[in-house]
């Protein structure tokens, strides 16, 4: 399993810790599950991929604002210059 500090990076530790916990979860076929479990089972599941899908929008957003901004400044260096 990477380590949060490896060169693949923290979101490929992220995506295999989910993976983790998702695996941990999953339960039998052929056992016989309760209400209760079961719906636990499918509510943190839920909750991971939820959690997960937020951070790579939150992730892809800042990105772009990231690259909007470089742009800009580089573009707009040399006007910038000019009037300072």
């Amino acid at each position: 399993m990477p380590k949060s500090t490896s060169m693949s990076g923290p979101l490929m530790f992220l995506g295999q810790s989910i993976l983790n916990l998702h695996y941990s979860t999953m339960r039998d076929p052929a056992a016989s599950t309760t209400g209760k479990g079961l719906l636990f089972t499918i509510l943190i599941n839920f909750s991971v991929i939820l959690m997960y899908s937020v951070a790579l929008i939150v992730l892809a957003v800042v990105n772009v604002v990231r690259v909007g901004f470089i742009w800009v400044l580089i573009a707009g260096g040399p006007i910038f210059a000019l009037l300072w």
